[in-house]
């Protein structure tokens, strides 16, 4: 299920990057990724479980994650100067 929501996600972002000409965008996601599986974890555990089984440790690592994918992306986003020549040579087999 985890696995199906996060290339769900990579294929909605690549479809936006395509429709925008510029597919590159893609590489900004990478940081974001990994919150798409940690926050099914955490609605899960707490839709199943009850909101007082999350402890101080889940939530650390959730905003450790969180902190880290955001750098990640911003930094990427930042140094993004257009579309990378890797994509341009994949937009050639359309």
């Amino acid at each position: 299920m985890m696995f199906g929501a996060t290339q769900l996600f990579n294929v909605f972002v690549f479809f936006v990057g395509y429709l925008c000409i510029d597919i590159s965008i893609i590489d900004v996601t990478w940081g974001i990724m990994p919150l798409v599986p940690l926050t099914m974890l955490l609605v899960e555990r707490i839709a199943v479980v009850g909101a007082e089984s999350v402890t101080v440790m889940s939530i650390i690592v959730y905003c450790l994650v969180f902190f880290w994918g955001s750098r990640l992306a911003w930094h990427i986003a930042s140094r993004h100067k257009g579309c990378d020549a890797r994509y341009i040579e994949l937009m050639k087999f359309d």
